[in-house]
């Protein structure tokens, strides 16, 4: 019966140990950076990757703990006018989008200096009004 119960005990103190090895190990690896390198195999390091490497090709940093393995196309540049043209046409377009919603007569909401939304006044409609038309005239010629 006592050899039983120590066989238990180990056997508990063994599992409990392999665990706390294996969470030690899961904590060291989010330290870990990985990358891709010139033959699309991954390289896992405790280091950064050399200066070489694209930062699109590194799969994770300590810092930003995981990124997707096709780097997405960037926000700000995704369907982004890129000639002063497309610029002028593009300001042309929410210009009157937006001056559209304004002549509709639907309340409509600003943002104050603490971002809480305030409805806009008769004043502050003239003066949206005047600002788009202004965009309208700069943007807008044919």
């Amino acid at each position: 019966m006592q050899t039983g119960f120590a066989v238990r005990g180990f056997l508990w103190w063994a599992c409990g140990l392999a665990t706390a090895c294996s969470m030690a190990t899961f904590a060291r690896a989010g330290n870990m950076w990985i990358w891709l390198d010139d033959n699309n195999r991954r390289v896992l390091s405790d280091r950064p990757p050399p200066a070489t490497v694209p930062p699109q090709r590194i799969v994770r940093s300590p810092s930003l703990r995981s990124l997707p393995d096709s780097p997405e196309p960037d926000a700000s540049t995704q369907g982004a006018p890129s000639t002063p043209a497309d610029i002028r046409t593009d300001n042309c377009e929410r210009a009157q989008a937006s001056l559209a919603q304004l002549q509709s007569g639907a309340r409509l909401l600003m943002r104050n200096e603490q971002g809480q939304p305030v409805p806009m006044d008769a004043a502050m409609v003239r003066a949206e009004r005047a600002r788009l038309r202004q965009i309208i005239r700069d943007n807008c010629r044919q």
